[in-house]
């Protein structure tokens, strides 16, 4: 998504959790149409920088096929 930051993603039923690396909070939204914004705002990403928004999607695609 963006050079240094890992997010940890598990997802049990209809339910993803986000987990920021090094960070103990935690984040759960129900519906897969939530990550993108989920992840932008748990990596505190830009979400008007097209290069950055580019990126959240491609991860947000490889997390929902990777059910």
């Amino acid at each position: 998504m963006a050079p240094g930051i890992r997010v940890t993603v598990e997802h049990d039923e209809e339910l993803y959790t986000l987990r920021l690396i090094g960070d103990h909070s935690r984040y759960e939204f129900c519906a897969g149409h939530e990550l993108p914004g989920a992840l932008a705002i748990l990596c505190e990403l830009d979400a008007s920088d097209p290069m950055l928004r580019r990126r959240v999607q491609i991860a947000t695609s490889r997390i929902l096929t990777a059910r």
